[in-house]
């Protein structure tokens, strides 16, 4: 398992009825420092899990928070179709059914670009905004 780790790129998803894609995208920060599963747990498979785990689980897997710098209207998501269609994108897995996902490091850059893109032509009809 590759630990998630403060500074990552981080996307939230929107699944489920209608239509798929991403809505929110941030970076992973640290968690506040007394609710930090490497220190509060003392199992020794979590001690070697950075300092973006927080004690707090969903489901069986820990969790960690993420400060947001853009998000789109729920209803204008980028949508997974779009990607998968883009000659840059061949061969990305974005089906998930569960929490988290590592897209691979051959998509990051495409993926920051075409989130870029989508924000500013939202912004232009006030369906989305920049936070940081």
């Amino acid at each position: 398992m590759k630990s998630i780790e403060v500074g990552d790129r981080a996307y939230l998803k929107k699944t489920g009825q209608g239509k798929r894609g991403f809505i929110a995208a941030g970076f992973v920060v640290k968690a506040d420092p007394d609710k930090r599963l490497n220190r509060l747990n003392r199992s020794p498979e979590y001690s070697q899990y950075s300092d973006a785990y927080y004690q707090h689980f969903f489901k069986d897997s820990p969790t960690v928070a993420i400060e947001l710098t853009s998000v789109v209207d729920l209803e204008n998501p980028l949508e997974d179709s779009f990607l998968i269609s883009l000659p840059v994108m061949k061969g990305i897995n974005l089906v998930r059914y569960g929490s988290g996902q590592m897209i691979g490091a051959q998509y990051e850059k495409a993926l920051d670009i075409e989130w870029e893109k989508h924000c500013h032509k939202l912004l232009k009809l006030g369906k989305s905004a920049f936070l940081k």
